[in-house]
């Protein structure tokens, strides 16, 4: 990656964890759990449900391009 791309790569980043944490400010969100909790719940949810995913059809997803 050049130097450009390394400068607007980490602007995109800055740019929308900022927007993330004003977004979260305005809705007044609150984690409901610990991050090492949440990982754990993760983790079992994906456990009990990996048959049910297994399942699934892919779904083409358009995402942003960041550089």
């Amino acid at each position: 990656m050049n130097s450009f791309q390394e400068k607007f790569q980490r602007r995109i980043q800055q740019t929308t964890l900022n927007f993330s944490r004003s977004l979260m400010d305005d809705i007044a969100w609150e984690a409901k759990n610990e991050l090492e909790e949440g990982i754990k719940k993760t983790l079992k949810w994906y456990l009990e449900n990996e048959n049910k995913i297994k399942q699934m059809k892919p779904v083409k997803m358009r995402t942003p391009l960041l550089f």
